[in-house]
Order: C-alpha cells, then sequence, then structure tokens
C-alpha cells in the first residue's frame, strides 16, 4: 500500500480523506527535520478510526477490485467501494463542514447479504425508502463512515476483529471536529532547510606537484604498466 505525507500541513484531514478513499495509509511526521509539527486531536481521533480497518482489510484494499467514486446520495459525500470474494466494503468521506444524516450511498441489495457500520461496529440494513436502496448512517463534518456488505459466514467472520474493536472502542467512532488549533509554525515561513552558503578558512600546504589536466583512466593505466607499481593494500585488477 502507497502511503501519503504532507508533512507541513497543520490540517490532515484532506490528505486523510484522500488515503480513505483510495485504500491507502498515511505517514504520521511531527518533527521535520527537528522542527515540532503536531497533529491536532481531531487529525489524531480521524486516524484512529480508520486504522483497524487499513490494519484487517490491507489485502482487500490492495488486491479487491476497486470502484473509486462511486455515486452517493448527497452533494459533498464521497465514497469508494471494494469487492473480493463476497465481500464489499464502502469507504465514506463527508467533506463538507456540516453533520450529514440519512442516505449516503446507493447500493444494489444482492440476496443472503449482511450489511454492517464498520465503525460503530453493528448491523444494519439498506435504507429501502423513497426510491433505490442504500447505506445510511450520521457523518459528522469532516468526518468518516464505513460499510460492508458480507455474503457468507466466512467473509462475517474475517471482520469480526474490526466489528470488536469497535463495540470495545465506541469512543473513537465519535464524529470528527474542525483543526483545534494551528500548529506553531503556522503564522511563520517553514525553516529554510537548505540553502547556499559560503565559507572561507586558510590553510598552509607543504610544496606539491599537479598536472594541467586530470588524470585519465588511459593515464594511469599506462602508469601502472610503466612502473609497475602495486598498493600496499588491495590489488590493481
Amino acid at each position: 500500500m502507497h502511503h501519503l505525507v504532507r508533512r507541513w500541513h497543520r490540517d490532515h484531514k484532506d490528505e486523510l480523506h484522500l488515503a480513505w478513499l483510495n485504500g491507502v495509509g498515511a505517514v504520521v511526521r511531527e518533527n521535520v527535520f527537528g522542527s515540532w509539527n503536531p497533529w491536532s486531536g481531531d487529525n489524531q481521533d480521524l486516524l484512529r478510526q480508520m486504522r483497524p480497518l487499513q490494519r484487517n482489510l490491507g489485502d482487500v484494499f490492495s488486491e479487491g477490485q476497486w470502484a473509486p467514486l462511486v455515486a452517493t446520495s448527497r452533494s459533498g459525500v464521497h465514497a469508494s467501494r471494494w469487492e473480493v470474494d463476497g465481500l464489499r466494503p464502502w469507504t465514506v468521506v463527508n467533506a463538507t463542514d456540516q453533520r450529514v444524516q440519512g442516505k449516503l450511498v446507493p447500493i444494489d441489495v444482492h440476496p443472503g447479504e449482511s450489511y454492517w457500520d464498520l465503525l460503530s461496529g453493528t448491523s444494519t440494513r439498506p435504507d429501502l425508502a423513497n426510491g433505490a436502496p442504500a447505506l445510511s448512517g450520521a457523518i459528522g463534518s469532516q468526518g468518516i463512515a464505513a460499510f460492508a456488505a458480507t455474503a457468507g459466514s466466512h467473509q462475517r467472520q474475517r471482520l469480526a476483529a474490526v466489528l470488536e474493536h469497535r463495540r470495545r472502542s465506541d469512543h473513537l467512532a465519535r464524529p470528527v471536529r474542525g483543526s483545534s488549533g494551528p500548529a506553531p509554525l503556522a503564522d511563520v515561513a517553514y525553516p529554510q532547510l537548505h540553502q547556499c552558503i559560503e565559507e572561507a578558512r586558510s590553510v598552509v600546504l607543504e610544496p606539491f606537484a599537479i598536472d594541467l589536466r586530470p588524470v585519465s583512466n588511459g593515464d594511469f593505466l599506462r602508469f601502472l604498466e610503466d612502473t609497475r607499481y602495486a598498493p600496499a593494500t588491495g590489488t590493481t585488477s
């Protein structure tokens, strides 16, 4: 899985949303060449919600049949779907500054499937009201959601670790708020990490000889053949 990193950003929601929709990871880099640029608590909360699914379903995200940016029921809500061996997970992002609730992602209902809200760790059902069936729920401002459809007990068992983690850690599935404050570097320019400098030093040299042009490989070969010179260590081959 490819990883995203934007080390100088003060708010990482955009890159986390992108990672969520693309099925990839994100690098947390707070010490940038000695300059401290910490992640906000809200960004950390968002990453905590993502991490169990990415760890437990990593092969699905990397090897499953990916449908990026599938249709959604609301403007500003985006979703991607994967499918492999009777398992269909969706990752959903609310890119708006408002909480959304209700139908989120239209789906095709397949016979024998079970449906799950992966962030709450509970079973769910498609919303069949007013037209096409859809996955429904609530997502806080700039928050995420995740759902799965399973066909067969082996896929339900596979989700057991994710669902149990969510049930034990329901405080991690709370809606994600906006950034809780700027990092220390928010009001100043980025530190200058690379620049040209000039430095003068005075040294005393013993007498020496120097040629007018660099010694080529051919010059050195002729020197070895004429003088039979060999270094004290190593070989001349």
